[in-house]
């Protein structure tokens, strides 16, 4: 039995870098890209971001209880949090090609990430994927562009600083 090429999914190295060029131009410091949806969660989400320092992920969970979120990185450094549902800390794991680089969040679970260098993670999303239901952002959390949200990155940032 044969591989059907047409099923074979990639990344090209031309996206990454146009993915690049938008996050440097991007007020938000990111840029994405949905390589393949699951509208009814039969075969994971497959997403890629790429995030500058200094971006801001509004902490949030996935509501669906099989919404769990597999982050692989790429490229980079970064910091994944985990929240209690009051917003108060409970763990932080530093996502490098020398420390974990792989993390499975699981449904109903508050996290963010803080970019500590230029980074590329993959995310698979384990779940329905509907881009405006599959995540509810804290409400104990800054939105982005709000007055408040530089503030809360540093001080979540010193909460779980890591060497």
């Amino acid at each position: 039995m044969g591989i059907n090429v047409s099923n074979i999914l990639k990344l090209e190295p031309n996206i990454l870098k146009e993915l690049f060029e938008k996050a440097k131009i991007s007020d938000r410091k990111r840029a994405f890209y949905l390589l393949r949806s699951s509208d009814k969660g039969e075969i994971p989400a497959v997403m890629f971001n790429v995030l500058l320092p200094g971006t801001y992920v509004r902490p949030h969970k996935h509501p669906m209880n099989d919404g769990r979120e597999i982050v692989i990185l790429i490229l980079g450094k970064m910091k994944v949090i985990i929240f209690n549902d009051d917003g108060t800390f409970r763990e932080s794991y530093i996502l490098s090609s020398l420390d974990t680089v792989f993390v499975e969040i699981p449904a109903q679970t508050y996290h963010t990430i803080i970019t500590l260098e230029p980074s590329v993670l993959c995310e698979l999303y384990l779940g329905k994927y509907n881009p405006t239901t599959y995540r509810e952002f804290a409400e104990w959390a800054p939105e982005e562009n709000d007055m408040l949200m530089n503030d809360y990155l540093k001080k979540i940032n010193k909460i779980t600083y890591k060497k």
